[in-house]
């Protein structure tokens, strides 16, 4: 990879499983796995990268196979983000997954856990939330 500033080297790589979810045995659009009945959701984590390093040759290219394995897409990864209220971490990761139970399988797949060490080890301040895709009530006309 070409010599980036560590957030977009980071982003470079995090947006290879941008735009691909995976099912079972093979890769699928994400056109493809929206079309599932279930409403999507978001995994949303915040943190401060504390070793940069580590985080982009070990962290990331160990988490892609579970974003994969679990149908997640990259909408957000950046080690710098404007703060426009309070003290957030420095930076972000918004993941968009097929369902609530699909963010919940990620975040405690067993084969998961070391990786979730190491990105504990090397950041400071990580927050994480699940969401769920928001929907308008339909009306009543």
């Amino acid at each position: 990879m070409p010599d980036l500033p560590h957030s977009a080297s980071i982003l470079a790589v995090l947006l290879v499983v941008a735009g691909t979810a995976c099912t079972g045995d093979g890769y699928t659009t994400n056109s493809d796995a929206e079309q599932s009945q279930e409403t999507a959701a978001y995994f949303i984590l915040t943190q401060t990268v504390t070793d940069q390093m580590a985080y982009s040759q070990q962290y990331v290219p160990g988490v892609l196979p579970f974003l994969a394995k679990h149908g997640a897409e990259v909408l957000v990864a950046s080690f710098e983000t404007e703060a426009l209220q309070g003290e957030p971490a420095d930076g972000v990761v918004v993941l968009r997954f097929p369902s609530e139970q699909a963010v919940r399988d990620f975040v405690n797949d067993p084969d998961y856990r070391p990786l979730k060490e190491l990105r504990l080890s090397i950041t400071r301040n990580a927050n994480a939330v699940l969401a769920p895709e928001f929907e308008w009530p339909e009306s009543e006309e």
